[in-house]
Formats: structure tokens, C-alpha cells, sequence
């Protein structure tokens, strides 16, 4: 390669000072010419050796990366480069809404020949970007139809003065015949001038991520180039630069984000700018922020990585949230405008369902409201598997991204985002109507924005944002079977056969709350809800109960001895303080006391070693005679 010599770095020490890393200078170093000759061409040697000459390049990687985290949280002026290929310049040239080319010029005398649509990444990034911290951040395209690694170094020769560069390329150089040779497929030239590249934009004061190439439609060698997107994590590694993989942003979507085989539409380019964004809000790809089914997040900035945008935090006792040097807090917008709130997480998990915990209170005139969108909105993909998420037609077809309410009628409102639901000042209250919620449908990163709205009008009302909380698919199908029926259904399983005695039978009684969405109402027994046990003995009779407690067990406790039906309850951790007949229905003319067939409830008791409710089951009838305990039948438990 003219004007490139090649020098094994690691055995070289600069003449001017302690060898470093690879070669590179130590503390109070210069590197020798031909250190630096070993990394960069010879156009970009004397910025490089000046940018070297006190600092490693994994110390000004540090630092650089650093500043850059710290300009954008606190609203300075930002400006990120994205370059690579065509993906970055958003080559379309099929579509309807494309456009012709910019006329621009570029620093090494070239201009863009290929339509492309109106909104490449970048742009949207941008806008992504100034929606969360304003106006001060802009994105620079630099990308351009065909590069590959070594071509885009020769063509952007002007120092944007970027604060951050993002690296998107490895298509091209991978596989395309229009790369030539030696470039082609060779990801030793790959790696090389992604180091070039990288070591000359730290000299020109810019941090470096690199994005793994985007999936698409149909290349011809996948393989090849997953082998060059480990290549780039190695790479990365050595220089403390994050990756970004770009492979979840699409995954889920079929052809419809795509102009061809490779390329995308208006529609896939701005998939993949906000599935980027959220990897740039917040903490930032170096600290992913792990969320799975169960996960709980507050309000706090750090803690929950958490960003405000035009909203307050202030102190609200009923918020349930934890306390942060005083009473627990929840944020408020400005009366007459809109608060937001951003969360950026990632989860490993597909079909994962996220619910905002919003208060609403309408003790004023006017209405206020809230509304979540998911990655800003946009159109999600399909489930991952419908059989897998097992939940009603509705919530099966593709995804939707937003949901919203508002709120108008009288009283106070301690909303959960499950409507229907109407009371004072008990959080987060009881759960039983429909789960206001959005399915995050692929793992990777995404972005919730939550917005809340008390106009001009409201000002005696309040509304104010304390967090989300993630559900799993599956907890939501049985939230969801409760919901539909008002049920949990168990039948005695078909291994019994009717071929053994079922004297008694065992709930576990969190696991009914929880799956009731029935928070615990340890201290508050005004808030225990009576539980329906239904018996239904097929062809024969069913028999309906109820059981009234007091507190919740939500540690084990002790046992509590049998409740008799028809009798009050002793003390114990299960505090069953009635059972009691509600009706018996034979199916025939038969009395259900009086039918061996016919299963009927004796007694129930809590064993706190499995926290669970132990329903007896009558072995005799008034008259004596022997129940069958052999007789299969099925219990269905729901609250009154």
C-alpha cells in the first residue's frame, strides 16, 4: 500500500521516550516515527503523533468518551459523526417518497450519485436525540453508497470536530464485488484501517463506538460477515470502545422496512435510528440498563436511568415509591404544558410487556392525561412466537407502540393504567380490570417516553408519572385468564385418573394473589377481598364458597388450623376468619349432600411451609353414607 509502512509495533520503542501499549508512547512519551507509521498513513501521522504525546490512545478513548457523556447530559452543544456506507447515507432507490442526491461536495472532491430516501438515519437520529436533550445536538451523515472501511478514510478528510463518531460499516467490505482486491473479504484489511481510522478521529479530539453491520434482507454470505463482526469486538476491546449491535433493530420485521435486498425504506431507516437512540440516551452503550420480567424502576435519574425533560421531581407520600432523602417522589409537569419522562433499557427477554405507573386526580376542573409511547412510537415488530405468548387474538396481531388515557370525571384517581379502577388514596390499589400496557417485542435496547399533560384548565387537578414496571409474557396470560373469566382454574390433574383417594387439595395463595394482580393488605384488612372457591363436580353438582381473611401471608408465618365451613376462623398467619356455604346445586333430583358423587368442602386451613391454603374435602355425607373421593372434579377460585 503506497505511502503505508508496515512495522510489527509491538517490538518497537520510541527513541523519545518509555514504549507503551503496542508500541505507542508511555507517560511523558513521544512515539517514534515508526510506531506511528505502524498505525496510521502517512496523511494522518503528524495530528496522530500530536494527539499521541501525552495520552494512550485507550486513556484519550477514556477521556474523550468521557467529555462527550458529559456535553450532552448537560445540554452543551454536541455534534456526532455517524460514517460508514450506504445504510448511513440511506441509499433507496425504488421506493416512492425517494429523493435525488445532495449536491454536496466532499472533502476529498467527490459528491453522492444514488437516490436516497428522505429520512437516513442519521437525520433522525438527530431528531431522536433532540427530543430528550434539545436543540444543542447534531448529527453529521457521513456515509456514502459502496464505501468500505479504507474508501471512507480516503474520502472524509475535514475534521468535523465530532464529539462522538459512530462507525457503520462491514456489508461491503465482506463480500460485495464492487469492493476490489485486495479489500474485498479481507478481514485483516477490515480491522487495519478501522484502527487507521479510529486512531486519526481520537487525534481530531472525537470518541469512537463502533455498530455491527444491520441485517438484511438476503446477502449472500451471512457467515462472512458475522466472522468480521467479531473481528470489530476484538478490535474494540483492545481500545475500550463499545459496540453496538445492530442485528435486534430489525429483527421481527419482514420485508415491508426494506426498498431491497439490502437497503431499507423511509420506514426500516428510521426503525433502526430510534432503536439506535436509545442506545445514546441515558447511560450509554457502556452500561446497558438490564431490565427483565419483574424488574420495577422509580423516577430517580441514576438509579433508574431516567431522564426528565420539562417535568419536576417532588415529594408524594401515596407514590409508592422508595424515599429519596424524605418522602417518596414522583415527577410533575408545569401546569398548562407537557412533562416527560424517558426511559432507555435493554432486555434479553422477546415479549416482554411494560406497564407506566401514572397518578391522575381530577379533585379540580379540567382534564389531565397521560400517554406512553415505546421507541417513540414507531411501528413494532411481529411476536416472537403468538404460541409462545398464549394470550387473546387481540393482543397476538403486531404490536401496538402507544397507549394513552385521560381523565375527567369527579373524584380522586390512583390510576395503575388498569381502567376501571377508582379510589382514595391506597397504592397502588386493587388490579382487576384491563392492563394498560405495551409489548416490548424484541430483546436489544428501547426507549419508554412517558407524557403527561395538566393544561391551564386543570390547575387544582394533579398528574404525575412514578414509574414502569415490566411483566413477563406469562405472568401477563394468567393476569390476562383473570381478566377474561375472573378465574383460576384448577382442575385435579388427569394422572389421578379416578383411581386414588383426593382427600385434600393444595393452593398456593401468593400465587393467587399475585396472579390476581392483589397487592398485600398486611394491616389493612379492610382491603382483603373475599375469595369465591368454586366446586364443580361435572354431571353431578356444583358447590360455591366463600373465605373471608385478614391479613395476607406474605412471609410464611405459622399454620393456621382448619376453618370449618360454616364457622369463623382462629388466629395465624393466614388469619381465615370464615368459611361459608354460598350455594349447593345438584344437577339432579339427587340432594348434593346426599350424592356420593359429589365433591363438598369440609374445611380449610394455611401450612405455612408451602404458604398455601389446604381445602378437606368432605368424606361422608349428613346421612353417612361415604362420599366417592375418588370422583375427578375441578375448583375455580376468583374474588368477590
Amino acid at each position: 500500500m503506497p505511502g503505508l509502512i508496515k512495522v510489527f509495533v509491538a517490538n518497537i520503542k520510541g527513541s523519545r521516550g518509555i514504549q507503551g501499549v503496542q508500541g505507542l508512547p508511555g507517560t511523558n512519551a513521544t512515539p517514534s516515527d515508526e510506531a506511528v507509521a505502524g498505525y496510521i498513513s502517512t496523511e494522518g501521522e503528524s495530528a496522530t503523533k500530536t494527539a499521541l504525546s501525552t495520552l494512550s490512545p485507550q486513556t484519550r478513548q477514556a477521556w474523550l468518551y468521557g467529555s462527550y457523556l458529559k456535553k450532552i447530559s448537560t445540554g452543551e452543544a454536541t455534534r456526532i459523526v455517524v460514517r460508514g456506507d450506504s445504510m448511513v447515507y440511506g441509499q433507496d432507490t425504488v421506493s416512492a417518497d425517494i429523493v435525488p442526491p445532495p449536491a454536496d461536495v466532499l472533502p476529498n472532491g467527490s459528491t453522492h450519485t444514488s437516490t436516497r430516501t428522505p429520512g437516513p438515519y442519521p437525520a433522525v437520529l438527530q431528531n431522536r436525540l433532540r427530543d430528550v436533550y434539545g436543540a444543542n445536538v447534531s448529527v453529521i451523515n457521513q456515509g456514502f453508497s459502496g464505501d468500505y472501511v479504507k474508501k471512507s478514510y480516503d474520502r472524509w478528510l475535514a475534521n468535523e470536530n465530532a464529539d462522538l463518531t459512530l462507525y457503520h460499516f462491514g456489508i461491503n467490505d465482506s463480500d460485495k464485488d464492487y469492493v476490489p482486491l485486495p479489500y474485498r473479504g479481507s478481514v485483516q484489511l477490515y480491522i487495519e484501517w478501522m484502527e487507521r481510522m479510529l486512531l486519526r478521529d481520537l487525534a481530531w479530539g472525537s470518541a469512537v463506538v463502533f455498530l455491527t453491520a444491520t441485517k438484511g434482507r438476503g446477502w449472500s454470505s451471512p457467515t462472512v460477515l458475522e466472522t468480521f463482526r467479531s473481528a470489530l469486538y476484538a478490535l474494540a476491546a483492545k481500545y475500550g470502545i463499545n459496540v453496538i449491535d445492530t442485528e435486534p433493530f430489525t429483527a421481527n420485521y419482514g420485508t415491508g422496512i426494506y426498498s431491497d435486498s439490502i437497503h431499507m425504506n423511509t420506514t426500516g431507516y428510521g426503525t433502526v435510528a430510534t432503536r439506535l437512540a436509545a442506545c445514546l440516551i441515558g447511560e450509554g452503550p457502556h452500561k446497558p440498563f438490564l431490565v427483565t420480567g419483574g424488574t420495577v424502576l422509580a423516577t430517580r435519574p441514576t438509579i433508574d436511568n431516567c431522564l426528565h425533560v420539562n417535568i419536576s421531581m417532588v415529594d408524594n407520600p401515596n407514590a409508592g415509591t422508595p424515599p429519596e432523602g424524605g418522602l417518596p417522589v414522583a415527577l410533575r409537569p408545569p401546569v398548562g404544558s407537557d412533562g416527560f419522562a424517558y426511559y432507555s433499557f435493554y432486555t434479553d427477554a422477546p415479549d416482554l410487556w411494560v406497564v407506566p405507573m401514572v397518578y391522575l386526580s381530577t379533585d379540580g376542573s379540567g382534564t389531565v392525561s397521560w400517554e406512553a409511547a415505546l421507541d417513540f412510537g414507531i411501528g413494532q415488530g411481529d411476536n416472537t412466537s403468538d404460541y409462545a405468548v398464549g394470550l387473546p387474538a387481540e393482543s397476538t396481531s403486531r404490536a401496538d407502540a402507544t397507549a394513552a388515557r385521560s381523565l375527567t370525571s369527579a373524584g380522586t384517581d390512583l390510576n395503575f393504567l388498569y381502567s376501571g379502577h377508582n379510589e382514595s388514596a391506597s397504592f397502588p390499589g386493587k388490579r382487576t380490570a384491563t392492563l394498560m400496557a405495551i409489548r416490548v417485542v424484541t430483546p436489544g435496547w428501547h426507549t419508554l417516553r412517558v407524557k403527561v399533560n395538566r393544561p391551564a384548565s386543570a390547575s387544582a387537578t394533579d398528574v404525575q408519572i412514578m414509574g414502569v414496571q415490566f411483566v413477563s409474557s406469562q405472568t401477563l396470560f394468567i393476569q390476562k385468564q383473570l381478566e377474561t373469566a375472573g378465574e383460576f382454574h384448577r382442575p385435579v390433574p388427569a394422572s389421578f385418573n379416578e383411581s386414588a383417594d383426593i382427600l385434600t387439595t393444595s393452593f398456593h395463595w401468593p400465587t393467587i394473589l399475585a396472579s390476581a394482580g392483589v397487592p398485600p393488605w398486611t394491616g389493612a384488612h379492610y382491603a382483603a377481598p373475599p375469595l369465591r372457591v368454586t366446586v364443580r363436580s361435572y354431571g353431578q353438582a356444583v358447590c360455591e364458597y366463600m373465605l373471608i381473611f385478614n391479613q395476607s401471608p406474605i412471609t410464611p408465618g405459622s399454620d393456621q388450623a382448619a376453618v370449618v365451613v360454616g364457622a369463623s376462623g382462629g388466629t395465624g398467619s393466614g388469619n381465615i376468619e370464615l368459611v361459608s356455604l354460598l350455594r349447593a346445586t345438584p344437577v339432579g333430583a339427587t340432594a348434593v349432600n346426599a350424592n356420593t358423587l359429589s365433591r363438598e368442602l369440609a374445611s380449610v386451613q394455611y401450612v405455612a411451609a408451602t404458604q398455601s391454603l389446604r381445602f378437606n374435602w368432605k368424606t361422608t355425607t349428613v346421612s353417612a353414607a361415604a362420599k366417592d373421593m375418588k370422583k375427578n372434579f375441578a375448583v375455580t377460585i376468583s374474588f368477590l
